[in-house]
């Protein structure tokens, strides 16, 4: 009976620590390459949004006359601020024209990336734990010749978890739940930037 309950809690510790940690080295790959902004810059409209929109920005003005090169550059350098506790979002600067530099950011949109890079900066303090706690679980798996679980094992301890999130969502209500975790991703558009969107 033991044996029974921990194998299924075994799997799901160990389906759990390895989509996060996949999804910590996604993270490094995209962060590496400035989530490839420049191939979406040209291909998915975003400049041709940019053009569209940029005057309509209340605001920010000039923002469409910059090129892609600087459209680039000022991704990075939110990347870069995000990444380090949001330093240097203030100081975010671009130059519709050679002599002219306007602030990137509006207060609004400060506190916003600002709340992103608190929340990354939390993930990139577990990040270590979490590896240890794979190492660990690994070794453990090793040291009582466990076989690893297999994807059918995976899959069912994996629906009965995305079966209780629904319960929980469905008892909390979607709506409340949909709310405030877009509440602050859609912060600046609510308030009528156009400039820049990192979501």
């Amino acid at each position: 009976m033991h044996h029974k309950l921990l194998l299924p809690l075994r799997t799901l510790l160990y389906s759990s620590l390895s989509l996060i940690l996949c999804l910590y080295l996604s993270w490094h790959v995209l962060l590496s390459a400035d989530f490839f902004y420049g191939f979406w810059h040209d291909n998915i409209g975003i400049a041709e949004t940019i053009v569209e929109t940029g005057p309509q920005n209340r605001y920010r003005s000039g923002f469409e006359d910059t090129d892609r090169a600087q459209r680039i550059t000022l991704f990075q350098e939110i990347c870069q601020a995000i990444t380090h506790q949001g330093e240097g979002l203030r100081n975010i600067r671009y130059s519709p024209k050679p002599d002219i530099q306007i602030p990137l950011l509006h207060h609004a949109e400060i506190v916003h990336l600002q709340d992103v890079a608190n929340l990354i900066t939390l993930t990139q303090k577990l990040e270590p734990y979490m590896l240890l706690m794979w190492c660990m679980l690994i070794a453990v798996y090793a040291l009582r010749s466990w076989p690893l679980p297999n994807y059918k094992q995976i899959l069912a301890v994996n629906s009965v978890l995305i079966v209780g999130l629904i319960a929980a969502v469905l008892a909390v209500g979607w709506v409340e739940v949909f709310t405030r975790r877009t509440a602050g991703s859609f912060r600046m558009i609510t308030n009528g930037s156009f400039s820049i969107k990192i979501h």
